[in-house]
C-alpha cells in the first residue's frame, strides 16, 4: 500500500487530469471570466445581506455559458503544466492496476482521510482514515450498512473535524442531492446516534473543531413540492460538546443558529 501514499499528492495536484489534449497549444486568457455582478440584498434577523451572484441560482443560458467559459479556462491552464500528461499516464496506469478508485483525499494532523473503492466488489466508495506515520488503513464508514430504507446510500461529502476526533459525513440515498448528516468518531470507528435529515451540503468544521456547518432544507407541509433553493435552504450550525464529549455521549447538541442562506 505504500504506492497509495505517493499517489494522494499528485492526486489532489492533478485533479480532472483525465480531462486532457482539448486546449493543448491554444492561447490562455491572463484572467478567468468574469462573473457578472448583480447585488441582491435581504434584511434577515435584522441584518442585511447582500449577495452579488444570487442570480446564478436560478440557472438559464447566461450561467451556462459562464461555466463553459470557466471550464474551458482550467483545461487549458491545466494544458501548460509541464510534465503532466506524463503523471497523467502513470495516474492511470496505477488506478487500473490496483482496480481501486480513490477520491476526497485530504490530511488533517497525523492521518489521511478519503473514499476509496474496489471496483470489483464494491458498488458505492467507502470512507477510510490511514495513519500518516505508519500507513495503517481503518474503516471508518462503509455506508452499504446504513439501515434507512430499501434504497442504497453512499456517502457524498465529509468533513474533518480540525483536531482529528471526528468526521461529519452526508450520506444520500438512491442518487438524491438531499440527504442525512450523521458524524463518526475517528479513534473507534463508531457513528454516533444523532442524525439530521432533508441536509442539503455539508461545509466544513470551525477552528475550534466546536460546530459544523450545513444546509438544511426546511419542514415542508405534505404534498408540497421539495426546492433546494433559497428561501427553503437556512444555514444552520451543529454545535459539538467538544472536549467533554466521551464514547457514551453523543457529539451533536443541537443548537441552532440560523444564518442568511447566500
Amino acid at each position: 500500500m505504500h504506492g497509495t501514499r505517493v499517489v494522494f499528492p499528485l492526486v489532489a495536484g492533478l485533479f480532472g487530469v483525465a480531462l486532457s489534449g482539448v486546449f493543448a497549444g491554444q492561447a490562455v486568457p491572463s484572467t478567468p471570466p468574469a462573473a457578472p455582478v448583480r447585488p441582491v440584498t435581504e434584511t434577515l434577523h435584522g441584518v442585511a445581506v447582500t449577495d452579488p451572484y444570487r442570480w446564478m441560482e436560478d440557472g438559464g443560458q447566461e450561467f451556462t455559458d459562464w461555466l463553459k467559459a470557466q471550464d474551458a479556462y482550467t483545461r487549458a491552464v491545466l494544458e501548460r503544466i509541464l510534465g503532466r500528461q506524463k503523471i497523467a499516464a502513470e495516474l492511470r496506469a496505477l488506478d487500473t492496476d490496483r482496480g481501486v478508485g480513490i477520491t476526497q483525499p485530504r490530511r488533517v494532523n497525523d492521518r489521511y482521510f478519503y473514499r476509496k473503492r474496489n471496483m470489483v466488489r464494491d458498488q458505492v466508495p467507502k470512507l477510510y482514515v490511514r495513519e500518516a506515520t505508519t500507513g495503517t488503513e481503518r474503516l471508518l464508514v462503509d455506508p452499504v450498512t446504513i439501515q434507512d430504507g430499501n434504497q442504497p446510500w453512499a456517502i457524498q461529502e465529509y468533513a474533518v473535524s480540525p483536531d482529528g476526533r471526528y468526521v461529519a459525513y452526508l450520506a444520500t440515498a438512491g442518487g438524491s442531492r438531499v440527504g442525512t448528516l450523521r458524524v463518526v468518531e475517528v479513534a473507534t470507528a463508531r457513528t454516533l446516534p444523532d442524525t439530521i435529515d432533508r441536509v442539503l451540503y455539508l461545509y466544513s468544521w470551525r477552528p475550534d473543531s466546536g460546530a459544523f456547518i450545513f444546509t438544511r432544507l426546511r419542514a415542508l407541509p405534505p404534498g408540497a413540492i421539495p426546492r433546494t433553493s433559497a428561501p427553503h435552504a437556512v444555514r444552520h450550525v451543529a454545535r459539538s460538546c467538544g472536549p467533554r464529549c466521551s464514547t457514551r455521549t453523543s457529539l451533536m447538541r443541537m443548537s441552532w443558529s440560523r444564518k442568511a442562506t447566500p
